[in-house]
């Protein structure tokens, strides 16, 4: 295969035409800015919070919800709140 043929895409390879549908159905609006230590932290963080709903009783125990955005940035490895301050954890981003 050849060198171009691959992109890295914030340590995972990403084959060019994946990357490419990508860019047409987001319009880039959602490059990755999460790296791999901040998906770490954000999965321990979310499932710490997720946690809550078997912890706490009553309607305390409903704010364990909130673990879900910490969970889907890591997923998506894109944060909003990043893209609005100008931040990027991704090393790959960064370079650009």
């Amino acid at each position: 295969m050849a060198a171009n043929a691959t992109t890295s895409y914030c340590e995972g390879g990403v084959s060019t035409t994946v990357e490419q549908y990508r860019r047409i159905l987001l319009g880039g609006i959602m490059e990755a800015n999460v790296g791999s230590a901040d998906r770490i932290v954000r999965i321990i963080v979310g499932l710490a919070l997720l946690s809550l709903l078997f912890v706490l009783d009553g309607n305390a125990r409903w704010w364990g919800l909130i673990g879900v955005v910490p969970l889907a940035t890591a997923a998506f490895r894109f944060c909003p709140l990043y893209r609005v301050v100008g931040l990027s954890t991704c090393p790959l981003a960064a370079k650009k």
